[in-house]
């Protein structure tokens, strides 16, 4: 968990560092979800291994 809020917070910093495009925003919410289901994946695993 401690991995995916540093993304979040540095995604967050380069997000207000840069002019917020219609490209920024979608790419920040592909990487966003794309972590969130790969973190709960490992989760899931994790509890029943």
């Amino acid at each position: 968990m401690g991995i995916l809020s540093t993304l979040v917070y540095h995604g967050t910093l380069l997000m207000i560092g840069q002019p917020v495009t219609l490209k920024n925003v979608i790419l920040f919410t592909v990487v966003f979800i794309g972590l969130y289901f790969l973190w709960l994946l490992l989760a899931s695993k994790g509890r029943k291994g």
